[in-house]
């Protein structure tokens, strides 16, 4: 009987217990943070993201405009600014405030245009290629009109500037220290050829509106050339907040607001950028401001990405964007009461980025390219004019020449052909529209309120 009910009992039933270290491996996935904002990056972490993105292009070639337009009423404010920073100095202020005065109306004598204010628009149209430490800058010449393209052909060889790039200004530096060449292009029915070796900075850069590169190079230039994006993410700030936010216009895009300013300076400049981190880490918006004695705030310059688009896969590029600055009004009848200072629209910059090209060939652009032969340049080496080809008794018979065409260019009242023709939008970028600036005119702007206020 025991056997019998022994044969009818069922198969055994076994339970299956996983190993530990599965058990530990779906743990640490269940507790990881899901594609959510539970968890706030710090600035630095948002930061390397933005920077790697960016790198990821690898060597780069980005052709872009920059469109400006600086109103009328911008060019009134300066020369109302200009009487009002006129009577501070005569009146009396403090030694460093006086300085940054004077260093104000010396860059206003030498941006304001001749005759009646107007508006005023003009257009920059650049093509780099780079590997992120030299640079090959390749623009429109002063001598000649812009058809809108750019060559594709290579800048290799010297003769390439003249087969290709007659109409086009070439700024070649490989970094490093070395010398850079720049080429300004051929002028029509002038028989010499000039250019420059220069061992600083070149000058031709001092211009340049650098795009979004994910870093700012200090031997390229002045930091406030570069694009507020890299301004926004590289200057040094020592308070950085960031909290969860929404892209603007899309509430359902998750995004991170952060906010960048420093303990020395509690009024400003204050940063703060809504960052997309599913399109690059691309600020989409950036605000600089100041607060002024009434705590209000007072905007600097903005920044607005209307495309971003995905050039590589997985790598994202600010395509379109638009720059407002903005000034304090100085106007007669600008003022208001309370503490708060009239702000002016001074200028808008378009920035359209035509092209980009992740991996660019850089055997098509010779960092070292030399100047054509015959093509007399300025030696910032040594300090002098010399001959590309020929010998320093050649180069003197070019001056000589060169000195008797202008002698008799100049009898009739003309440009000499050796020199580009003025640029009637040359001023413009002489505008400071920096934050120290408006620090110092808010400080002025107090110091009338108070004499308005005793009188």
């Amino acid at each position: 009987m025991g056997n019998t009910a022994k044969a009818f009992r069922g198969p055994r039933q076994r339970t299956w217990h996983p190993p530990r270290w599965l058990c530990a491996c779906i743990a640490g996935a269940l507790s990881l943070p899901s594609i959510t904002f539970s968890q706030v990056p710090t600035f630095d972490e948002l930061k390397a993201d933005y920077v790697e993105n960016l790198r990821a292009c690898g060597d780069l070639r980005v052709t872009w405009t920059v469109q400006t337009r600086m109103t009328k009423d911008s060019v009134e404010n300066m020369r109302a600014e200009q009487a009002l920073l006129q009577e501070a100095v005569s009146s009396g202020v403090e030694d460093d405030v006086r300085r940054a005065v004077r260093e104000r109306l010396d860059e206003i004598e030498a941006a304001l245009p001749d005759g009646d204010a107007s508006d005023v628009e003009i257009q920059a149209n650049y093509d780099l290629w780079t590997d992120h430490q030299g640079l090959q800058l390749r623009s429109p010449s002063a001598y000649h009109e812009f058809d809108g393209k750019f060559p594709d052909a290579p800048v290799v060889e010297a003769s390439d500037l003249v087969e290709s790039y007659s109409e086009f200004s070439v700024l070649s530096w490989p970094g490093n220290g070395e010398p850079a060449t720049v080429w300004p292009g051929l002028k029509p029915e002038s028989p010499i050829k000039r250019g420059v070796i220069s061992q600083r900075t070149p000058a031709k850069l001092d211009t340049v509106q650098f795009p979004p590169l994910g870093y700012i190079h200090a031997a390229w230039g002045h930091e406030t050339q570069s694009h507020l994006i890299d301004r926004f993410f590289f200057e040094e700030h020592s308070q950085n907040t960031v909290e969860s936010t929404s892209v603007p216009g899309d509430e359902a895009r998750k995004a991170w607001l952060v906010r960048r300013s420093s303990t020395d300076a509690p009024r400003g400049p204050i940063l703060e950028a809504v960052i997309d981190p599913q399109r690059g880490f691309i600020p989409v918006r950036i605000r600089r401001f100041v607060l002024q004695r009434d705590d209000s705030e007072f905007d600097v310059d903005t920044c607005e990405c209307e495309l971003i688009k995905e050039v590589t896969p997985g790598v994202w590029y600010p395509r379109r964007s638009t720059i407002r600055r903005f000034e304090q009004d100085y106007r007669a009848g600008a003022e208001k009461t309370g503490e708060g200072v009239p702000s002016l629209l001074s200028r808008v910059e378009s920035w359209v980025v035509q092209r980009v090209t992740p991996g660019a060939d850089m055997s098509l652009a010779n960092y070292r390219v030399g100047l054509p032969d015959m093509t007399l340049y300025y030696d910032e080496q040594s300090g002098k004019h010399r001959l590309a080809g020929g010998s320093d008794e050649d180069a003197e018979k070019v001056m000589d020449q060169l000195a008797a065409q202008r002698s008799a260019q100049t009898q009739e009242g003309v440009i000499p052909l050796d020199e580009p023709q003025p640029r009637r939008d040359a001023w413009i970028w002489l505008v400071v529209a920096n934050v120290c600036g408006v620090l110092v005119l808010l400080t002025l702007w107090s110091l009338r309120r108070r004499a308005n206020r005793s009188s």
